[in-house]
Protein backbone atom coordinates (compact mmCIF):
# COMPACT_ATOMS: atom_id res chain seq x y z
CA UNK A 1 0.00 0.00 0.00
CA UNK A 2 2.80 2.67 0.27
CA UNK A 3 3.89 4.52 -2.02
CA UNK A 4 6.77 3.99 -4.08
CA UNK A 5 9.16 6.47 -2.66
CA UNK A 6 11.02 8.87 -5.41
CA UNK A 7 14.11 9.11 -4.49
CA UNK A 8 16.47 10.77 -7.36
CA UNK A 9 19.83 10.69 -5.68
CA UNK A 10 20.94 8.57 -2.64
CA UNK A 11 20.20 10.54 -0.08
CA UNK A 12 22.70 11.35 3.40
CA UNK A 13 21.24 9.45 6.41
CA UNK A 14 19.13 12.51 7.99
CA UNK A 15 17.74 13.16 11.22
CA UNK A 16 14.50 12.02 11.80
CA UNK A 17 11.47 12.30 14.01
CA UNK A 18 9.83 9.65 15.76
CA UNK A 19 6.06 9.47 15.28
CA UNK A 20 4.69 10.95 18.22
CA UNK A 21 6.89 14.08 18.08
CA UNK A 22 5.20 14.39 14.67
CA UNK A 23 1.59 13.70 16.50
CA UNK A 24 2.96 16.72 18.97
CA UNK A 25 4.67 19.03 16.07
CA UNK A 26 0.86 17.87 13.83
CA UNK A 27 -1.44 19.13 17.45
CA UNK A 28 0.71 22.65 17.84
CA UNK A 29 0.27 23.13 13.87
CA UNK A 30 -3.35 22.83 14.18
CA UNK A 31 -3.45 24.99 17.34
CA UNK A 32 -1.92 27.50 15.25
CA UNK A 33 -4.06 27.24 12.37
CA UNK A 34 -6.56 27.87 14.53
CA UNK A 35 -5.34 31.34 15.36
CA UNK A 36 -4.60 32.08 11.95
CA UNK A 37 -8.00 30.95 10.19
CA UNK A 38 -9.74 33.39 13.01
CA UNK A 39 -7.70 36.04 12.56
CA UNK A 40 -9.67 37.88 10.03
CA UNK A 41 -12.66 37.70 12.23
CA UNK A 42 -11.59 38.93 15.48
CA UNK A 43 -10.10 41.72 13.35
CA UNK A 44 -13.44 42.24 12.26
CA UNK A 45 -15.76 41.39 14.83
CA UNK A 46 -17.74 38.69 13.13
CA UNK A 47 -17.39 36.26 10.30
CA UNK A 48 -17.47 37.01 6.06
CA UNK A 49 -20.70 34.87 6.07
CA UNK A 50 -23.63 34.01 8.88
CA UNK A 51 -22.84 30.00 10.12
CA UNK A 52 -25.29 27.67 8.82
CA UNK A 53 -26.81 27.12 11.99
CA UNK A 54 -30.76 27.92 11.19
CA UNK A 55 -31.62 24.48 10.71
CA UNK A 56 -29.92 23.29 13.90
CA UNK A 57 -32.14 26.07 16.03
CA UNK A 58 -35.42 24.86 13.92
CA UNK A 59 -34.60 21.64 15.07
CA UNK A 60 -33.92 22.66 18.60
CA UNK A 61 -37.11 24.14 18.56
CA UNK A 62 -39.20 22.04 16.80
CA UNK A 63 -37.20 18.24 16.89
CA UNK A 64 -38.02 18.31 13.41
CA UNK A 65 -34.84 18.28 10.25
CA UNK A 66 -35.86 19.94 7.28
CA UNK A 67 -36.07 17.48 4.83
CA UNK A 68 -33.73 19.28 2.41
CA UNK A 69 -31.37 19.01 4.91
CA UNK A 70 -28.07 17.11 6.22
CA UNK A 71 -29.73 15.33 8.96
CA UNK A 72 -26.39 14.98 11.31
CA UNK A 73 -25.16 18.03 10.56
CA UNK A 74 -28.09 19.53 11.51
CA UNK A 75 -28.16 17.09 14.86
CA UNK A 76 -24.63 18.17 15.35
CA UNK A 77 -25.09 22.01 15.58
CA UNK A 78 -27.88 21.07 17.73
CA UNK A 79 -25.88 19.38 19.98
CA UNK A 80 -23.29 22.39 20.29
CA UNK A 81 -25.53 24.71 20.20
CA UNK A 82 -26.35 23.43 24.12
CA UNK A 83 -23.23 25.61 24.86
CA UNK A 84 -22.80 28.03 21.92
CA UNK A 85 -25.41 30.77 22.31
CA UNK A 86 -26.88 31.12 18.71
CA UNK A 87 -26.03 34.57 18.14
CA UNK A 88 -22.75 33.79 19.42
CA UNK A 89 -21.72 34.06 15.61
CA UNK A 90 -17.78 34.59 16.59
CA UNK A 91 -17.81 31.29 18.51
CA UNK A 92 -19.48 29.16 15.91
CA UNK A 93 -16.91 30.36 13.72
CA UNK A 94 -14.02 29.30 16.61
CA UNK A 95 -16.10 25.82 16.33
CA UNK A 96 -15.63 25.64 12.82
CA UNK A 97 -12.19 26.22 12.66
CA UNK A 98 -11.69 23.48 15.55
CA UNK A 99 -12.99 20.89 14.14
CA UNK A 100 -11.36 21.52 10.81
CA UNK A 101 -8.47 21.63 12.34
CA UNK A 102 -8.71 18.25 13.74
CA UNK A 103 -9.58 17.13 10.34
CA UNK A 104 -5.94 17.96 9.50
CA UNK A 105 -5.02 15.29 11.64
CA UNK A 106 -6.69 11.93 9.76
CA UNK A 107 -5.47 13.68 6.63
CA UNK A 108 -2.16 13.85 7.51
CA UNK A 109 -2.02 9.86 8.51
CA UNK A 110 -3.17 9.11 5.83
CA UNK A 111 -0.46 10.70 3.82
CA UNK A 112 2.09 9.65 5.74
CA UNK A 113 0.67 6.08 4.69
CA UNK A 114 1.10 6.64 1.45
CA UNK A 115 3.76 8.70 0.88
CA UNK A 116 6.06 9.86 3.67
CA UNK A 117 6.41 12.42 6.79
CA UNK A 118 7.55 15.19 3.98
CA UNK A 119 4.76 14.94 1.69
CA UNK A 120 2.53 14.32 4.43
CA UNK A 121 3.33 17.85 6.26
CA UNK A 122 4.08 20.14 2.98
CA UNK A 123 0.15 18.50 1.57
CA UNK A 124 -1.03 19.32 5.37
CA UNK A 125 0.10 22.72 5.37
CA UNK A 126 -0.88 23.39 1.97
CA UNK A 127 -4.21 22.05 2.57
CA UNK A 128 -4.97 24.27 5.81
CA UNK A 129 -3.87 27.62 3.57
CA UNK A 130 -5.55 27.01 0.01
CA UNK A 131 -8.04 30.09 -0.05
CA UNK A 132 -10.32 27.32 -0.88
CA UNK A 133 -10.09 25.33 2.68
CA UNK A 134 -9.51 28.16 4.63
CA UNK A 135 -13.48 29.46 3.97
CA UNK A 136 -14.53 26.47 4.94
CA UNK A 137 -12.57 26.87 8.30
CA UNK A 138 -13.94 29.98 8.66
CA UNK A 139 -17.89 28.80 9.36
CA UNK A 140 -20.21 26.54 10.01
CA UNK A 141 -21.44 25.05 6.99
CA UNK A 142 -22.48 21.40 5.51
CA UNK A 143 -18.92 20.52 4.81
CA UNK A 144 -17.82 21.89 8.52
CA UNK A 145 -18.08 17.99 9.63
CA UNK A 146 -18.18 16.21 6.60
CA UNK A 147 -14.42 16.72 5.72
CA UNK A 148 -13.43 14.92 9.05
CA UNK A 149 -15.08 11.97 8.68
CA UNK A 150 -14.50 11.57 4.68
CA UNK A 151 -10.50 11.66 5.89
CA UNK A 152 -11.01 9.40 8.47
CA UNK A 153 -12.72 7.23 6.36
CA UNK A 154 -9.78 7.16 3.38
CA UNK A 155 -7.31 7.05 6.36
CA UNK A 156 -9.34 3.93 8.08
CA UNK A 157 -8.39 1.91 4.93
CA UNK A 158 -5.23 2.49 4.06
CA UNK A 159 -4.48 1.69 7.65
CA UNK A 160 -5.82 -1.29 7.79
CA UNK A 161 -6.30 -2.70 4.66
CA UNK A 162 -3.09 -4.68 4.95
CA UNK A 163 -4.37 -6.75 8.15
CA UNK A 164 -7.81 -6.89 7.36
CA UNK A 165 -9.28 -5.71 3.73
CA UNK A 166 -12.84 -6.74 5.90
CA UNK A 167 -12.03 -4.92 8.67
CA UNK A 168 -10.62 -1.70 6.53
CA UNK A 169 -14.02 -2.00 4.32
CA UNK A 170 -16.21 -2.01 7.39
CA UNK A 171 -14.64 1.06 9.23
CA UNK A 172 -13.81 3.10 5.82
CA UNK A 173 -17.90 2.23 5.24
CA UNK A 174 -18.97 3.36 9.16
CA UNK A 175 -17.31 6.80 8.56
CA UNK A 176 -18.06 7.36 4.93
CA UNK A 177 -21.69 6.83 6.31
CA UNK A 178 -21.31 9.73 8.34
CA UNK A 179 -19.97 12.05 5.98
CA UNK A 180 -22.79 11.12 3.52
CA UNK A 181 -25.06 11.49 6.92
CA UNK A 182 -23.59 15.04 7.25
CA UNK A 183 -23.22 16.12 3.56
CA UNK A 184 -25.23 13.72 0.74
CA UNK A 185 -23.14 15.20 -1.99
CA UNK A 186 -20.45 12.68 -1.03
CA UNK A 187 -22.76 9.97 -2.31
CA UNK A 188 -21.15 10.93 -5.94
CA UNK A 189 -17.97 9.43 -4.59
CA UNK A 190 -19.37 5.56 -3.99
CA UNK A 191 -19.42 4.68 -7.46
CA UNK A 192 -15.68 5.31 -8.57
CA UNK A 193 -14.86 3.59 -5.07
CA UNK A 194 -16.92 1.07 -5.45
CA UNK A 195 -15.29 0.85 -9.14
CA UNK A 196 -12.11 1.21 -7.72
CA UNK A 197 -12.17 -1.20 -5.73
CA UNK A 198 -13.42 -4.37 -7.16
CA UNK A 199 -11.18 -3.52 -10.38
CA UNK A 200 -8.06 -3.52 -8.20
CA UNK A 201 -9.48 -6.84 -6.13
CA UNK A 202 -10.40 -8.14 -9.56
CA UNK A 203 -8.66 -11.18 -9.47
CA UNK A 204 -10.81 -12.39 -6.25
CA UNK A 205 -13.72 -10.41 -7.34
CA UNK A 206 -15.75 -12.63 -5.87
CA UNK A 207 -14.42 -12.04 -2.05
CA UNK A 208 -14.27 -8.30 -3.26
CA UNK A 209 -17.76 -8.20 -4.06
CA UNK A 210 -18.84 -9.53 -0.90
CA UNK A 211 -16.25 -7.06 1.04
CA UNK A 212 -17.78 -4.10 -0.91
CA UNK A 213 -21.66 -5.13 -0.42
CA UNK A 214 -20.74 -5.19 3.58
CA UNK A 215 -19.09 -1.69 3.17
CA UNK A 216 -22.06 -0.10 1.00
CA UNK A 217 -24.46 -1.75 3.72
CA UNK A 218 -22.77 0.52 6.53
CA UNK A 219 -22.96 3.77 4.86
CA UNK A 220 -27.03 2.49 4.03
CA UNK A 221 -27.36 1.81 7.80
CA UNK A 222 -25.75 5.17 8.59
CA UNK A 223 -27.84 7.14 5.89
CA UNK A 224 -30.73 5.84 7.17
CA UNK A 225 -30.34 5.68 10.68
CA UNK A 226 -29.87 9.95 9.92
CA UNK A 227 -33.49 10.18 9.35
CA UNK A 228 -34.62 8.89 12.86
CA UNK A 229 -35.58 12.14 14.13
CA UNK A 230 -38.28 12.58 11.48
CA UNK A 231 -39.54 9.20 11.77
CA UNK A 232 -40.28 9.17 15.61
CA UNK A 233 -41.82 12.33 15.50
CA UNK A 234 -44.81 10.88 13.14
CA UNK A 235 -46.68 9.63 15.78
CA UNK A 236 -49.20 7.32 14.69
CA UNK A 237 -48.69 6.80 11.70
CA UNK A 238 -47.79 3.60 9.96
CA UNK A 239 -43.63 2.85 9.93
CA UNK A 240 -44.09 1.90 5.75
CA UNK A 241 -45.93 5.50 5.35
CA UNK A 242 -43.31 7.41 8.18
CA UNK A 243 -40.41 5.99 5.64
CA UNK A 244 -41.66 6.36 2.42
CA UNK A 245 -42.54 9.76 3.64
CA UNK A 246 -39.00 10.90 5.14
CA UNK A 247 -37.37 9.20 2.05
CA UNK A 248 -40.15 10.56 -0.97
CA UNK A 249 -37.82 14.13 -0.92
CA UNK A 250 -35.22 14.45 -3.69
CA UNK A 251 -32.06 16.21 -2.82
CA UNK A 252 -31.19 16.34 -6.12
CA UNK A 253 -33.40 19.57 -6.84
CA UNK A 254 -32.12 22.79 -6.04
CA UNK A 255 -33.51 25.29 -3.89
CA UNK A 256 -36.83 26.26 -5.01
CA UNK A 257 -35.62 30.66 -4.81
CA UNK A 258 -33.05 29.65 -7.54
CA UNK A 259 -35.93 29.62 -9.89
CA UNK A 260 -38.75 30.52 -8.58
CA UNK A 261 -37.54 33.52 -6.57
CA UNK A 262 -39.57 32.82 -3.24
CA UNK A 263 -41.81 30.06 -1.46
CA UNK A 264 -44.88 31.29 -2.51
CA UNK A 265 -44.31 31.61 -6.08
CA UNK A 266 -43.30 27.58 -6.14
CA UNK A 267 -46.34 26.67 -4.36
CA UNK A 268 -49.01 28.84 -5.44
CA UNK A 269 -48.27 30.66 -8.78
CA UNK A 270 -45.86 27.69 -10.22
CA UNK A 271 -48.07 26.91 -13.46
CA UNK A 272 -47.74 31.23 -14.35
CA UNK A 273 -44.46 31.65 -13.54
CA UNK A 274 -43.25 28.67 -15.78
CA UNK A 275 -45.58 29.50 -18.44
CA UNK A 276 -44.28 33.22 -18.51
CA UNK A 277 -40.83 31.54 -18.36
CA UNK A 278 -41.31 29.60 -21.09
CA UNK A 279 -42.25 33.07 -23.20
CA UNK A 280 -39.76 34.81 -22.01
CA UNK A 281 -37.18 32.07 -22.87
CA UNK A 282 -38.85 31.75 -26.63
CA UNK A 283 -39.42 35.62 -27.25
CA UNK A 284 -37.06 37.52 -25.25
CA UNK A 285 -33.99 35.85 -24.21
CA UNK A 286 -31.07 34.53 -26.34
CA UNK A 287 -28.78 31.61 -26.52
CA UNK A 288 -26.33 32.04 -23.69
CA UNK A 289 -28.82 33.46 -21.34
CA UNK A 290 -30.97 30.47 -22.53
CA UNK A 291 -27.98 27.10 -21.70
CA UNK A 292 -26.98 29.35 -18.73
CA UNK A 293 -30.78 28.69 -17.16
CA UNK A 294 -31.50 24.99 -18.84
CA UNK A 295 -29.98 23.32 -15.77
CA UNK A 296 -32.75 24.60 -13.86
CA UNK A 297 -35.59 23.70 -15.69
CA UNK A 298 -33.93 20.43 -15.84
CA UNK A 299 -33.29 20.22 -12.32
CA UNK A 300 -37.36 20.86 -11.47
CA UNK A 301 -38.83 19.23 -14.74
CA UNK A 302 -39.98 22.97 -16.38
CA UNK A 303 -40.81 23.02 -20.31
CA UNK A 304 -39.89 19.56 -23.03
CA UNK A 305 -36.86 17.91 -21.58
CA UNK A 306 -34.96 15.63 -23.60
CA UNK A 307 -31.58 13.81 -23.94
CA UNK A 308 -30.51 16.50 -26.23
CA UNK A 309 -30.94 19.40 -23.94
CA UNK A 310 -29.73 17.38 -20.44
CA UNK A 311 -26.29 16.71 -22.71
CA UNK A 312 -25.98 19.83 -23.48
CA UNK A 313 -26.69 21.20 -20.14
CA UNK A 314 -23.67 18.62 -18.88
CA UNK A 315 -21.30 19.81 -21.43
CA UNK A 316 -21.96 23.28 -20.69
CA UNK A 317 -21.83 22.83 -16.85
CA UNK A 318 -18.74 20.75 -16.83
CA UNK A 319 -16.95 23.21 -19.48
CA UNK A 320 -17.35 26.49 -17.39
CA UNK A 321 -16.13 24.76 -13.99
CA UNK A 322 -12.78 23.78 -15.15
CA UNK A 323 -11.22 27.12 -14.71
CA UNK A 324 -12.03 27.13 -11.36
CA UNK A 325 -9.64 24.89 -11.19
CA UNK A 326 -6.47 27.82 -11.47
CA UNK A 327 -8.25 30.58 -9.95
CA UNK A 328 -6.47 32.66 -7.37
CA UNK A 329 -9.74 32.54 -4.65
CA UNK A 330 -9.69 28.33 -5.00
CA UNK A 331 -5.84 26.93 -5.60
CA UNK A 332 -3.74 29.93 -5.21
CA UNK A 333 -3.74 30.65 -8.75
CA UNK A 334 -2.00 28.90 -11.45
CA UNK A 335 1.47 28.70 -8.96
CA UNK A 336 0.18 25.63 -7.68
CA UNK A 337 0.06 24.08 -11.03
CA UNK A 338 3.69 24.68 -11.25
CA UNK A 339 4.06 21.82 -8.78
CA UNK A 340 0.81 19.81 -9.67
CA UNK A 341 2.08 18.98 -13.01
CA UNK A 342 5.33 17.36 -11.60
CA UNK A 343 3.72 15.43 -9.41
CA UNK A 344 1.09 13.89 -11.69
CA UNK A 345 4.04 12.89 -13.69
CA UNK A 346 6.19 11.08 -10.94
CA UNK A 347 2.61 9.86 -9.72
CA UNK A 348 2.17 8.32 -13.07
CA UNK A 349 5.73 6.90 -13.29
CA UNK A 350 5.73 5.25 -9.68
CA UNK A 351 2.36 4.47 -8.75
CA UNK A 352 -0.03 4.92 -11.77
CA UNK A 353 -3.15 2.57 -9.80
CA UNK A 354 -3.17 5.48 -7.06
CA UNK A 355 -3.07 8.27 -9.97
CA UNK A 356 -5.83 7.14 -11.78
CA UNK A 357 -8.04 6.37 -8.46
CA UNK A 358 -7.39 10.51 -7.96
CA UNK A 359 -7.97 11.45 -11.27
CA UNK A 360 -10.96 9.18 -11.36
CA UNK A 361 -12.34 10.65 -8.03
CA UNK A 362 -11.90 13.91 -9.27
CA UNK A 363 -13.57 13.44 -12.82
CA UNK A 364 -16.45 11.08 -12.44
CA UNK A 365 -17.68 12.93 -8.82
CA UNK A 366 -17.84 16.47 -11.15
CA UNK A 367 -19.71 14.21 -14.06
CA UNK A 368 -22.29 12.74 -12.31
CA UNK A 369 -22.19 16.84 -10.38
CA UNK A 370 -22.88 18.15 -13.95
CA UNK A 371 -24.25 15.94 -16.29
CA UNK A 372 -26.88 13.56 -13.74
CA UNK A 373 -27.45 16.12 -11.14
CA UNK A 374 -27.20 19.24 -13.12
CA UNK A 375 -26.30 21.73 -10.26
CA UNK A 376 -24.31 24.51 -11.35
CA UNK A 377 -22.51 25.54 -8.19
CA UNK A 378 -19.01 24.70 -7.49
CA UNK A 379 -18.14 21.45 -5.78
CA UNK A 380 -14.10 21.75 -6.39
CA UNK A 381 -13.79 21.56 -2.06
CA UNK A 382 -15.25 18.01 -2.82
CA UNK A 383 -11.77 16.69 -4.34
CA UNK A 384 -9.70 20.12 -4.29
CA UNK A 385 -7.58 18.37 -1.57
CA UNK A 386 -6.38 16.15 -4.68
CA UNK A 387 -5.13 18.83 -6.15
CA UNK A 388 -3.05 19.60 -2.46
CA UNK A 389 -1.77 16.41 -2.41
CA UNK A 390 -0.34 16.30 -6.23
CA UNK A 391 1.04 19.93 -5.48
CA UNK A 392 3.11 18.22 -2.50
CA UNK A 393 4.30 15.47 -4.41
CA UNK A 394 5.66 17.86 -6.90
CA UNK A 395 7.54 19.95 -4.27
CA UNK A 396 9.30 17.13 -2.90
CA UNK A 397 10.01 16.19 -6.38
CA UNK A 398 12.02 19.54 -7.30
CA UNK A 399 13.83 19.55 -4.35
CA UNK A 400 14.85 16.05 -4.99
CA UNK A 401 15.54 17.22 -8.23
CA UNK A 402 17.64 20.78 -7.00
CA UNK A 403 19.68 18.71 -3.85
CA UNK A 404 21.10 16.71 -6.42
CA UNK A 405 22.70 19.57 -7.87
CA UNK A 406 23.43 21.30 -4.75
CA UNK A 407 25.30 18.52 -2.55
CA UNK A 408 25.49 20.97 0.40
CA UNK A 409 21.59 21.53 1.11
CA UNK A 410 19.31 19.04 1.15
CA UNK A 411 15.94 17.77 -0.13
CA UNK A 412 14.34 18.95 3.16
CA UNK A 413 15.51 21.87 3.27
CA UNK A 414 14.75 22.93 -0.27
CA UNK A 415 11.28 21.51 0.16
CA UNK A 416 11.06 23.75 3.04
CA UNK A 417 11.97 27.03 1.42
CA UNK A 418 9.48 26.23 -1.60
CA UNK A 419 7.13 25.24 0.70
CA UNK A 420 7.70 28.14 2.73
CA UNK A 421 7.29 30.52 -0.32
CA UNK A 422 4.40 29.26 -1.14
CA UNK A 423 2.91 29.98 1.87
CA UNK A 424 3.37 33.35 1.86
CA UNK A 425 1.79 33.60 -1.34
CA UNK A 426 -1.28 31.96 -0.38
CA UNK A 427 -1.39 33.67 2.74
CA UNK A 428 -1.71 36.97 0.51
CA UNK A 429 -3.93 35.27 -1.65
CA UNK A 430 -6.20 35.11 1.31
CA UNK A 431 -5.51 38.43 2.77
CA UNK A 432 -6.94 40.03 -0.74
CA UNK A 433 -9.96 37.58 -0.84
CA UNK A 434 -11.23 38.35 2.66
CA UNK A 435 -10.42 42.00 2.00
CA UNK A 436 -13.18 41.28 -0.82
CA UNK A 437 -15.78 39.42 0.99
CA UNK A 438 -15.79 41.64 4.22
CA UNK A 439 -16.35 44.67 1.88
CA UNK A 440 -19.11 42.73 0.11
CA UNK A 441 -20.25 40.71 3.73
CA UNK A 442 -24.38 40.27 4.31
CA UNK A 443 -23.37 40.38 7.88
CA UNK A 444 -23.77 42.96 8.89
CA UNK A 445 -27.09 43.63 7.65
CA UNK A 446 -28.17 40.70 8.89
CA UNK A 447 -27.08 41.86 12.40
CA UNK A 448 -28.95 45.33 11.49
CA UNK A 449 -32.38 43.76 10.78
CA UNK A 450 -31.95 40.89 13.47
CA UNK A 451 -32.44 44.13 15.85
CA UNK A 452 -34.78 46.45 14.20
CA UNK A 453 -37.19 42.79 14.63
CA UNK A 454 -36.94 43.15 18.10
CA UNK A 455 -39.49 46.45 17.73
CA UNK A 456 -42.01 44.06 16.08
CA UNK A 457 -44.02 42.44 18.91
CA UNK A 458 -43.29 39.07 20.22
CA UNK A 459 -46.10 37.25 18.04
CA UNK A 460 -45.38 39.24 14.68
CA UNK A 461 -44.51 37.58 11.56
CA UNK A 462 -42.22 40.24 9.66
CA UNK A 463 -42.05 39.63 5.24
CA UNK A 464 -38.84 40.64 3.91
CA UNK A 465 -37.89 40.88 0.44
CA UNK A 466 -34.52 39.18 1.43
CA UNK A 467 -32.73 35.67 3.22
CA UNK A 468 -30.27 36.07 5.79
CA UNK A 469 -29.24 34.95 9.12
CA UNK A 470 -31.69 37.23 10.92
CA UNK A 471 -34.00 34.50 11.56
CA UNK A 472 -32.02 32.84 14.01
CA UNK A 473 -30.45 35.97 15.94
CA UNK A 474 -34.09 37.33 16.03
CA UNK A 475 -37.49 35.23 18.08
CA UNK A 476 -39.43 37.23 15.91
CA UNK A 477 -41.43 34.89 12.60
CA UNK A 478 -40.22 35.45 9.51
CA UNK A 479 -41.02 34.78 5.86
CA UNK A 480 -39.76 36.40 2.56
CA UNK A 481 -41.44 37.14 -0.73
CA UNK A 482 -39.59 38.98 -3.55
CA UNK A 483 -40.84 42.46 -4.30
CA UNK A 484 -41.67 41.48 -8.10
CA UNK A 485 -44.40 38.55 -6.23
CA UNK A 486 -45.59 41.42 -4.18
CA UNK A 487 -46.28 43.93 -7.14
CA UNK A 488 -47.66 40.72 -9.03
CA UNK A 489 -49.66 40.02 -6.32
CA UNK A 490 -51.38 44.11 -6.03
CA UNK A 491 -52.50 44.21 -9.35
CA UNK A 492 -54.23 41.05 -9.02
CA UNK A 493 -55.61 42.28 -5.73
CA UNK A 494 -54.84 38.62 -4.25
CA UNK A 495 -52.04 40.64 -1.91
CA UNK A 496 -54.29 40.49 0.86
CA UNK A 497 -55.20 36.83 1.00
CA UNK A 498 -51.73 35.45 0.51
CA UNK A 499 -50.88 38.06 3.34
CA UNK A 500 -53.34 35.99 5.38
CA UNK A 501 -51.87 32.62 4.40
CA UNK A 502 -48.65 33.20 5.55
CA UNK A 503 -50.00 35.00 8.64
CA UNK A 504 -48.06 38.29 8.05
CA UNK A 505 -48.46 41.11 10.14
CA UNK A 506 -45.32 43.90 9.31
CA UNK A 507 -43.32 43.84 6.27
CA UNK A 508 -39.55 45.49 6.21
CA UNK A 509 -36.93 46.34 3.72
CA UNK A 510 -39.49 47.20 0.92
CA UNK A 511 -39.02 50.92 -0.56
CA UNK A 512 -41.03 53.34 1.09
CA UNK A 513 -43.44 53.69 -1.87
CA UNK A 514 -44.25 50.28 -1.56
CA UNK A 515 -44.69 49.72 1.96
CA UNK A 516 -47.21 52.88 1.80
CA UNK A 517 -48.73 50.40 -1.14
CA UNK A 518 -48.82 47.12 0.53
CA UNK A 519 -50.32 48.78 4.10
CA UNK A 520 -52.94 50.95 2.10
CA UNK A 521 -53.79 47.19 0.07
CA UNK A 522 -53.82 45.26 3.80
CA UNK A 523 -55.17 47.14 6.36
CA UNK A 524 -53.63 46.31 9.49
CA UNK A 525 -49.98 45.42 8.07
CA UNK A 526 -47.55 48.16 9.57
CA UNK A 527 -43.81 48.46 7.95
CA UNK A 528 -41.09 48.53 9.92
CA UNK A 529 -38.01 51.25 9.06
CA UNK A 530 -35.48 49.88 6.97
CA UNK A 531 -32.02 49.62 8.79
CA UNK A 532 -28.70 51.52 7.43
CA UNK A 533 -26.30 48.91 7.20
CA UNK A 534 -23.07 50.14 9.22
CA UNK A 535 -20.20 47.77 9.48
CA UNK A 536 -19.17 47.24 13.71
CA UNK A 537 -16.35 48.97 14.49
CA UNK A 538 -13.54 47.28 16.28
CA UNK A 539 -10.48 48.37 17.61
CA UNK A 540 -7.65 46.41 16.62
CA UNK A 541 -5.01 44.95 19.28
CA UNK A 542 -1.18 46.23 18.48
CA UNK A 543 -0.40 42.33 18.20
CA UNK A 544 -3.29 41.37 15.44
CA UNK A 545 -2.28 44.88 13.41
CA UNK A 546 1.30 43.72 13.31
CA UNK A 547 0.73 40.83 12.37
CA UNK A 548 -1.74 42.35 9.52
CA UNK A 549 1.21 44.19 8.66
CA UNK A 550 3.75 41.36 7.91
CA UNK A 551 0.86 39.34 5.87
CA UNK A 552 0.89 43.10 3.44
Amino acid sequence: MRFLRIPFIRRKPARTFSLWQHIALLLLFALGMIFLWELPVMTMGYPHIFPYIGSGHTFSVTGLIPADEGRLQVLLVAFFGQWIKWDAIVDWSLLSAAVFALTLLPFWFGVRKLFDEKIAWISTVLLAITPLYWLQAVTINKYSFSFLFLFLSFTAFVLLMDRTRFGALITAGIFMGICIAIKDTFLIFLPWLLLSYLWWQRETWKRASVEAFAGLACIGVIFIFSFAPNLLAMEGVPWNQRVSEVLSFSRTTPSTGELYGDEYTYQYDREWFEEDLLRRRSEEQGFLENIQQQHRLISFGVGEQSMVHSLGSGFWLFLNRIPELFFMDTVGGIVLWFFIIPGLVVCYRKNRKLLWFLLGLIITSDLIVRFVLHFQRSHIMNTGWVLVLLAAVGIVTISDVLAQHHKRIGTCVIALIITTVLSVHLLQVNRKQFARLYTHSLVPRDLAIAERLKEAPQDATVLLPIYGGFNVLSDRGTTSMQKETVERLLERGTLAEAFNLYGVTHVMEFSDELSDIIQKAVPGVRALPSVEVVSPQKDVPLVVNYLLHLFR
